[in-house]
């Protein structure tokens, strides 16, 4: 349906099997889109090179951290998800009491309605320990993750994969940089956190709220669980540091 209404529209077919010689996504949850949307078999999936964010110097704080783009979605929600996660910190009052806060990182996508949800989050997040911090210098962002004790991603929450898997997160690197400074994740359980974090291994995967409430709970108050889950995290990013990246890349091209 999508190649029809493109060649109506456009006069030009959106099929990229005729006029690429190879195709290769982001993500295994990318390879499965295109074959089920326009029968395309990728011919790989090669993982996004992720910056390495450790500074072993930077000392650990009791932060949660989440890094995304204040994007206005349907009604006053956002893309990102962002008021999930202020909700769900919000039921934590025993980690505000331990000294624990919430930062919520990224740019305004516009001025409009996404600059309308950012004001109405500033206010519900009056009164906790959460700060909301707008398009910050990447020294600032190293900073914060490597303070950052646990790292939340929540796109896609609420959003039907089978109707509209564009609102998935698709393979998540920001998940990725956090996890090599060391931050443990607790994201959501669909699209590219599958690629990038394994469940109980170097991160958590959640489905509900309430799940990742008592996730972030057990987690926050066993500092022994935390270490060495953070330990595994950093591990576990070395699969999508650029030296990963180069290897799957020339392998693939060679097999050319």
């Amino acid at each position: 349906r999508a190649d029809w209404l493109g060649r109506l529209i456009g006069g030009t077919s959106l099929r990229v099997s005729d006029s690429y010689s190879r195709v290769v996504t982001n993500s295994t949850f990318t390879a499965e889109w295109l074959g089920r949307w326009w029968g395309i078999a990728p011919d790989g999936v090669i993982f996004p090179p992720c910056e390495d964010m450790r500074r072993p110097a930077i000392p650990r704080g009791r932060s949660i951290l989440s890094v995304g783009r204040f994007v206005a979605d349907v009604g006053d929600t956002l893309l990102k998800r962002q008021d999930v996660l202020l909700r769900a910190f919000a039921s934590l009052p025993e980690l505000h009491e331990a000294g624990w806060t919430l930062d919520l990182v990224g740019p305004v996508h516009d001025e409009g309605p996404s600059r309308a949800a950012v004001e109405k989050l500033k206010r519900q997040a009056h009164g906790l320990p959460v700060q909301i911090h707008e398009s910050i210098p990447h020294d600032d962002l190293v900073t914060m993750m490597n303070r950052a004790r646990i790292y939340w991603h929540a796109m896609g929450f609420g959003s039907d994969v089978e109707t509209n898997p564009g609102g998935q997160e698709h393979f998540g690197m920001s998940t990725v940089e956090a996890m090599s400074a060391g931050a443990v994740p607790i994201v959501l359980d669909t699209a590219g956190a599958r690629d990038s974090v394994r469940d109980r291994v170097d991160g958590i995967r959640w489905s509900t709220i309430e799940e990742l409430v008592a996730e972030t709970r057990r987690l926050a108050l066993d500092d022994r669980r935390w270490e060495n889950m953070s330990i595994a995290a950093q591990r576990g990013a070395s699969r999508f540091s650029y030296a990963a990246f180069r290897t799957a890349t020339l392998e693939m091209l060679r097999d050319w």
